[in-house]
């Protein structure tokens, strides 16, 4: 027996017939669908390959269009599709990462071939974040012991080395401790096991627990932080554990990147049926070919490079969150030395 859950996607059943005696035959679980709408469901309890019928796939829509509405909503795992079809003149170039291409005039061996391939891949990749995961919760461990006891030593009165050493440890271990739970997370958007607990928040409280978190840093190189609430905002629909992460992560970015004595806001406001929390600062800016890549995982580009450490990861982990909140990030720069301004969308309780 093959493991794999695969679904195919063909409007014409005899088409649809053969695919399915073609892949069951070779052990796999197959489930069927004529349409984007049917797969939608399917694709909820979890897939490991969709395949594309091209040849006979719902005329109201492009196969290639079928893929994206085939993909789970703001997920960075998606799952892999494999299009078939007589031609792919001028639609290979789509830039689908996790997209294959077989002739649909492919004898079955080689259908099952490419399939075992794709599985196998995605097989490598699961296993992958598993073990980033194992490896995040093993090396938070010590660290947690670590950060303990130079609390409790700080608390005690010393001569200066002995207190700047014992600062430079909890910094220095506070920060790999962000750096894993910056892991974890990738690890858990990559296996799409993510997830927020959404209810009515006052926003405020969250703000300002995300401008405490960065007030250190802020101090230590001489930036302002100011916030500008608008009267009379409702409440928002979000998780405040992680709505605090998007905007301590917001907040990070602008006091690392902020000229010293410079100045970073954090403003709220009402935007339809949104709120909008925008982050801006008057630093060092973003050049305009970085910013099309800058949310991205692992494209850290010139911001991502900071002189205080970490993985760069903060504003892809944001993003990803906004999204799962049913809302978006974006960012903006007029340019190299012209400051930035990352805008968070959230939606508003009933």
């Amino acid at each position: 027996m093959s493991d794999g859950q695969l679904l195919v996607v063909s409007k014409t059943p005899a088409a649809q017939s053969d695919l399915v005696q073609i892949l069951s035959s070779a052990g796999y679980s197959i489930d069927t669908a004529v349409n984007a709408e049917a797969a939608l469901p399917l694709i909820a309890n979890g897939l490991d390959l969709i395949l594309i019928d091209h040849e006979h796939a719902d005329a109201d829509a492009d196969g290639y269009d079928l893929a994206n509405h085939l993909r789970d909503p703001g997920a960075h795992r998606v799952v892999p599709v494999l299009h078939i079809a007589a031609t792919f003149a001028g639609k290979v170039t789509n830039g689908e990462p996790s997209a294959s291409y077989l002739n649909s005039a492919a004898e079955p061996p080689v259908l099952l071939s490419m399939v075992a391939a794709l599985l196998n891949a995605r097989n490598a990749e699961r296993q992958k974040d598993e073990f980033l995961s194992t490896v995040s919760h093993e090396l938070r461990t010590p660290l947690n012991s670590i950060i303990g006891w130079s609390d409790i030593l700080m608390r005690r009165p010393r001569d200066t080395d002995f207190s700047q050493g014992l600062h430079a440890i909890d910094r220095n271990a506070r920060l790999q401790a962000q750096m894993i739970s910056d892991l974890l997370d990738v690890s858990h958007m990559a296996s799409g096991k993510l997830e927020i607990d959404v209810a009515a928040i006052e926003p405020g409280f969250v703000i300002d627990g995300a401008i405490k978190s960065v007030a250190d840093a802020a101090q230590a190189r001489q930036i302002t932080i100011s916030r500008s609430i608008e009267a009379g905002m409702p409440l928002v629909l979000a998780d405040s554990e992680r709505l605090q992460q998007i905007l301590s992560n917001l907040l990070s970015n602008a006091v690392k990147f902020s000229m010293k004595n410079g100045s970073v806001t954090l403003a709220l406001h009402r935007d339809g049926t949104q709120a909008r929390i925008t982050v801006s600062d008057n630093g060092r800016g973003i050049a305009p070919e970085l910013l099309p890549d800058l949310l991205n995982r692992f494209r850290l580009g010139g911001r991502g490079k900071s002189r205080g450490g970490g993985l760069g990861l903060g504003l892809t982990i944001a993003a990803h969150l906004a999204t799962l909140h049913g809302g978006s990030l974006s960012a903006y720069s007029e340019g190299v030395g012209k400051g930035a301004v990352f805008s968070l969308l959230l939606p508003l309780a009933p």
